[in-house]
């Protein structure tokens, strides 16, 4: 497997049937994309899977995208997912971002509930890619 210069690996993928999570490291940037009607169990191995391989690191701004994902919120899962690390800025810096992309307008409320398990990072919804990458990319309060 190729490593990126941080010794963390350029990618996690996992597909189940017509559903597929992809976790990749671009310019900075952690990069999720969900899509299909992908059981939550297999985000959260996927996910456990990059932290464990360093891929998932603390307070990197990360882009969720959601516009292809006709799964279901499981929540249990997602409890799980929040369990596996310390999300977000260490004390005293200033939180990280977490922007998901969801066509969906109502997933903003989904994601206020989200935030409030990932405390230590900021969370915004959008419905699409651009703006998303542009709050991702502004700088951070000193």
């Amino acid at each position: 497997m190729d490593m990126q210069e941080d010794g963390a690996p350029p990618a996690v993928t996992r597909r189940l049937y017509d559903g597929e999570i992809d976790m990749r490291r671009e310019a900075g940037m952690l990069q999720i994309r969900v899509s299909g009607d992908l059981h939550c169990r297999v985000v959260y191995e996927a996910v456990r899977d990059g932290y464990a391989t360093g891929l998932i690191g603390l307070n990197i701004p990360t882009l969720v995208d959601l516009s292809d994902y006709t799964g279901s919120i499981e929540w249990a899962e997602i409890i799980r997912i929040a369990a596996l690390a310390p999300w977000g800025a260490s004390q005293g810096e200033a939180a990280g971002r977490v922007a998901y992309i969801s066509p969906a307008s109502l997933f903003g409320n989904i994601v206020k509930v989200v935030a409030g398990l990932f405390r230590r990072s900021r969370h915004r919804h959008f419905t699409s890619r651009e703006p998303a990458l542009a709050w991702l990319c502004e700088p951070l309060p000193g």
